[in-house]
């Protein structure tokens, strides 16, 4: 999670979303060895910023899916 969060500062911060994004695929690697649902449940909701922070709109609407899914158990 620290590293999630360490990505979003670079992306406000610094708007550095090359780091945001790594740090974001780096968050997700870690829970699929490590699974902890509310921690991949925030990363997944960051995901949906990134992609609407991006212009992906599409891809935020699919990626708030399971990190909703995640939210509500």
């Amino acid at each position: 999670m620290a590293t999630v969060v360490g990505g979003f500062y670079a992306a406000v911060h610094d708007a550095d979303l090359d780091a945001c994004r790594r740090s974001l695929d780096e968050g997700l690697a870690i829970c699929a060895h490590h699974p902890i649902e509310p921690v991949e449940g925030f990363i997944r909701f960051q995901t949906v910023m990134f992609a609407e922070w991006t212009g992906a709109y599409d891809q935020a609407i699919q990626r708030s899916e399971r990190a909703f899914a995640l939210g509500a158990s």
